[in-house]
């Protein structure tokens, strides 16, 4: 279950930096990363933030994952296109927390 901090985050997210095609975000357990971020054959972009973090470590982790997610089509990891769309991600967030 999504809690709600993240719910409202993720509303945000898809209202001020939308991404190409729908995205879903679970929490569930994790042992070897943070959170994952993947594209299914449907098209759908799926979201994962490992379960028990933080409620600061799962948002940081959250605008880690739009990033990725705001540009799976050109996939280059951690290059200067998920940095940018990291960044809008994260000025978002940091609205949220003021």
């Amino acid at each position: 279950m999504v809690p709600d901090y993240l719910t409202g985050l993720i509303d945000d997210l898809k209202a001020e930096l939308p991404t190409n095609r729908p995205v879903v975000v679970k929490v569930v357990p994790m042992t070897r990363a943070y959170g994952t971020t993947s594209l299914s054959a449907r098209g759908r972009i799926t979201i994962c933030i490992a379960a028990g973090l933080p409620q600061d470590q799962a948002e940081d982790t959250l605008v880690h994952e739009w990033g990725h997610a705001m540009h799976l089509d050109e996939w280059e990891d951690h290059g200067d296109a998920w940095g940018m769309y990291q960044a809008q991600a994260y000025r978002i967030l940091e609205q949220r927390r003021d």
